[in-house]
């Protein structure tokens, strides 16, 4: 009884370490390769974007925040047709001592269809991985459209991370122009 026990426990915790690697394999894919769990000024290193650094404050409390920045024109990873985009890392001074740290994507697509082709490869991908998901779509839309918001909350035994995807649904005049996916992480140890 002992050694199917232990069993059924090496057999479990196995699943979730490899579920674990999954997540951070294609989160890491997904940011072009950064490894993004890693500290932002490591996270850059060795990789072909050229990343310029910035420092500025916070306009509601002054405090300090580093910012990594780097233009891309393409990507393997992106499968529709990408305009360009753009990848950044910020961290606060604050969360250096927590761990904590942001990345953001922003892709530029060539119309709404292509976005929401590359919306919804994205989405499906990291959906399986969430422990939950909030959709937000307000009622108001502005001159543009309205946006829609996903947030993917993703847990395991060390830390949290949140995945959203912003779009704007365009008005059907604005279909065919630039559309944007922008897509956000955030990464907490506990």
């Amino acid at each position: 009884m002992r050694r199917f026990s232990f069993t059924l426990v090496f057999t479990f915790l196995s699943i979730v370490l490899f579920a674990q690697d999954d997540v951070k394999s294609d989160l890491n894919s997904l940011f072009l390769g950064l490894n993004v769990e890693s500290k932002p000024e490591k996270m850059i290193i060795g990789l072909p974007l050229k990343f310029e650094k910035f420092l500025r404050k916070q306009e509601q409390t002054g405090e300090p925040i580093t910012i990594y920045i780097a233009d891309f024109q393409k990507d393997d990873r992106i499968s529709s047709k990408l305009l360009n985009g753009e990848v950044r890392i910020e961290q606060k001074n604050y969360e250096v001592e927590l761990g904590r740290h942001s990345v953001f994507l922003r892709l530029a697509f060539q119309n709404y269809d292509d976005l929401i082709e590359e919306y919804t490869r994205l989405y499906t991908k990291f959906e399986g991985y969430a422990s939950n998901i909030m959709t937000e779509s307000p009622e108001n839309e502005n001159d543009y459209g309205r946006q829609i918001s996903n947030i993917l909350t993703i847990k395991d035994d060390f830390s949290v991370k949140k995945l959203s995807f912003v779009y704007l649904i365009p008005n059907p005049e604005e279909k065919n122009k630039t559309q944007y996916l922008f897509v956000d992480y955030s990464y907490r140890r506990y």
